[in-house]
């Protein structure tokens, strides 16, 4: 790597950094309203846009980038509140299936309505196939980045 490849590469580290830490700020503000913390939103997310693959906990903390146990955690105290359910898969018995229940749906519904403010605010200035191409990018890249090389390491 070259030293303009190196400072491309710290460029985009800060920048992803500091859009992280400033969308994480908005978003927490917006979902403690509602009594939710940031892995608790992110599940619900998860849950409601692959509604359909019948996520179980391995899945779903895959999904969202976090340990099973801290997947677990976040899947009981969402069960506790009503939020999501747990269901056997109709494919293997064994296995239980995380799924919004009604009033999860309701609940993340409210929220996703208030962040499309935060979202409006945050791309006002980007057609939605600018930003619909930064999303894809991204998600390219996050799945480099777990993929191990030709050497056998991840990215």
């Amino acid at each position: 790597m070259d030293a303009s490849e190196t400072t491309r590469w710290c460029r985009l580290l800060r920048a992803i950094h500091l859009c992280h830490r400033s969308i994480r700020g908005k978003l927490s503000v917006v979902i403690a309203q509602h009594n939710l913390n940031e892995n608790q939103f992110l599940l619900l997310e998860v849950c409601d846009q692959l509604a359909t693959a019948e996520l179980d906990q391995r899945a779903l903390s895959r999904e969202i980038g976090q340990s099973p146990s801290l997947t677990s955690q976040v899947v009981e105290s969402l069960r506790q509140r009503g939020l999501v359910q747990l269901d056997r898969s109709s494919h293997d018995r064994r296995r239980q299936i995380v799924d919004l229940s009604d009033q999860g749906r309701l609940l993340y519904t409210a929220v996703t309505q208030q962040t499309e403010c935060l979202a409006e605010e945050l791309f006002e200035d980007h057609s939605c196939d600018e930003v619909e191409s930064l999303i894809k990018t991204l998600e390219h890249l996050a799945q480099r980045c777990d993929t191990p090389n030709s050497r056998g390491k991840v990215a």
